[in-house]
């Protein structure tokens, strides 16, 4: 899926310190936390994006451009708020000695 302009342009990049994020949407107010989209950190050969609006697994993009555009797809794809049942952890008996 391509994002377009519209959508890239509501993604609000925020320094946090030298190397790190906040990518914010540009539709929330600042003060609200739900405005956080993800937190971005740069690694020794990636960036690394923490998602905070979906469940999944941190991603890694290779430029700030390329986060910008992943977090647009997610604005965009109205996925903010993960699976709708937890995963479930198989569990077994304790040990009898």
């Amino acid at each position: 899926m391509r994002t377009t302009d519209a959508q890239v342009d509501r993604v609000v990049v925020v320094p946090l310190g030298r190397g790190s994020w906040r990518l914010c949407d540009r539709r929330v107010s600042q003060d609200d936390a739900a405005s956080v989209i993800a937190y971005v950190e740069r690694n020794a050969e990636w960036l690394e994006i923490v998602w905070l609006l979906r469940c999944g697994e941190p991603v890694r993009a290779a430029t700030m451009a390329e986060a910008v555009d992943a977090a647009a797809r997610v604005l965009s794809s109205g996925d903010t708020t993960g699976p709708a049942k937890p995963t479930r952890i198989a569990h077994h008996p304790p040990l009898r000695r």
